[in-house]
């Protein structure tokens, strides 16, 4: 009876204990990614406002919840760059995070929109709610652009990114299918020389 009593037990306490356990190897932390403050809810409205700056709230809801999840990510990046600068004294200013639009901004942008664009964005935001992307139990740098000429980089390419060794090219074939993805333009020859006067200053463009 006893030994019935220790089986049951042992699976009893696997049930409870596994999702516990999955989560804190995912996150990397006991207390996992929220505290459970208002903090929370104040960082959730941060993602709001930023998501209304770097994506179109027409886009599709997936489209939206990935940029959600992007956003959420960088966020938490800055915040642990912040505390690890914090800790170590380091007197050298963190770079702060882009706070996205304010109400103000949206109802400008979106007009008559606004009610209907803003439960879309908090909608993505809430169904993402406390996601975020992690390379060996720390946030990434979450890099994202409107459109590539076909295919990302390697961070390694790009000078000052090296250690970002997450960020894999990939083929993005349908980049190049966006609408507006290649300019045209003509100018007069004035035109253009002027263009470039500006561009470089110090020199002399006829």
């Amino acid at each position: 009876m006893k030994e019935k009593v220790k089986f049951y037990g042992s699976i009893f306490i696997l049930i409870v204990f596994i999702p516990y356990l999955v989560t804190v190897y995912l996150h990397g932390s006991i207390g996992g990614l929220f505290s459970g403050s208002g903090e929370d809810e104040q960082l959730e409205q941060q993602v709001v406002a930023q998501l209304a700056a770097q994506i179109p709230a027409d886009y599709e809801m997936e489209c939206l919840k990935a940029q959600a999840v992007i956003a959420r990510t960088n966020l938490y990046r800055e915040m642990n760059e912040t505390e690890i600068n914090e800790s170590a004294d380091n007197t050298e200013e963190s770079v702060s995070s882009d706070s996205g639009w304010s109400e103000e901004q949206m109802r400008s942008a979106w007009g008559e929109d606004y009610e209907r664009n803003l439960e879309k964005l908090e909608t993505a935001v809430s169904e993402t709610e406390g996601e975020i992307l992690t390379y060996d139990g720390d946030p990434i740098q979450a890099a994202y652009h409107t459109a590539s000429s076909g295919k990302t980089r390697n961070a390694e390419e790009v000078p000052g990114q090296e250690e970002y060794i997450y960020l894999q090219s990939v083929e993005s074939e349908e980049d190049i299918q966006k609408d507006g993805f290649l300019y045209i333009g003509y100018m007069e020859k004035e035109e253009f020389a002027a263009a470039l006067q500006q561009l470089f200053p110090g020199e002399t463009v006829d």
